[in-house]
Formats: C-alpha cells, structure tokens, sequence
C-alpha cells in the first residue's frame, strides 16, 4: 500500500485522539494542566511517569526513551505496524466510526428542542450514543491490543 493523500493523513492525525488508545492499552493517565496528561511509558521500563500526552496538540513524547509522535507513530509503535499499515488501520476504524457520528448528528438536527428523555425516539438516541462510544471504546482496543471483536 502506498502512504498518498496527504490530505487524508493530516485529517488523521488531527481526529483519531491519542488519549482513548493509551487509555485503552491499561495506561493510567494524570492531569497534568491544560489538555496535558501523563503516565507510564509503555515503550521502556518507566517507574515514574514520563510519557506526556498533550490533547490540543494531539501528540505525545517521552522524557524517558524519547519515543514521540502523533497517533500514526503511536500505532506503528504499539502495534509493530509501517507508516502504511498504522494509517489503514486508523482509516478503517474511523471509517466505522464516522458513520456512527453522522447518524448522531442528523438525530441532533432533528430534535433542537427540549425533550423528555423518557420518550421511544429519545431513547433510540441515548441508544445510538450508548452504541457510538462503545464503538468508539472497542476500536481503541482493537487497534492497540490487536483484537478483533468482530
């Protein structure tokens, strides 16, 4: 597979969040400040928290080994993955999520009023979200452990 699109890449970069893949591989993480968190580096042997991720910027870094990147160096590191391999695999798990999104903001469209959250439609929306961030919760651990629920 050719790494092209560069476009596409960025796009990537800037959506896929490092946080829930970290999250999902047992990483504790700390607020440190403002969109800056911090745990154990799961790169090298760490006792102390170095690995630094940062939310606004979506990246992380090491103080320990010194291992950084975005979330394509992330996959490529925690799943032994090439440049090419790491970016299929966040654009089939966006993929899936991205259609999950657009069904949730067409039923926020839809219903830009105030709701009793007790009627059928509106359970049918706490049902999507609930599905969504399963999803969302299921991917990050399939992509960092490797698993295929399907």
């Amino acid at each position: 597979m050719l790494v092209k699109d560069k476009p596409d890449i960025e796009q990537l970069k800037r959506e896929v969040p490092i946080l829930p893949l970290a999250g999902a591989m047992g990483i504790e993480l700390k607020k440190l400040g403002s969109g800056e968190f911090a745990g154990l580096c799961p790169f090298h042997e760490d006792k102390n928290p170095s690995l630094h991720i940062n939310i606004h910027k979506n990246l992380f870094h090491c103080k320990g080994c010194g291992k950084a990147g975005s979330v394509i160096d992330w996959i490529m590191l925690t799943q032994n993955l090439d440049t090419a391999g790491a970016i299929q695999v966040l654009r089939d798990s966006s993929r899936s999520l991205d259609r999950t999104h657009l069904e949730l903001k067409k039923f926020e469209i839809e219903t830009q009023k105030k709701i009793d959250i007790r009627e059928p439609q509106y359970q049918k929306a706490l049902n999507l979200v609930c599905d969504y961030y399963l999803e969302c919760v299921k991917k990050a651990f399939q992509v960092t452990h490797n698993v295929d629920f399907s």
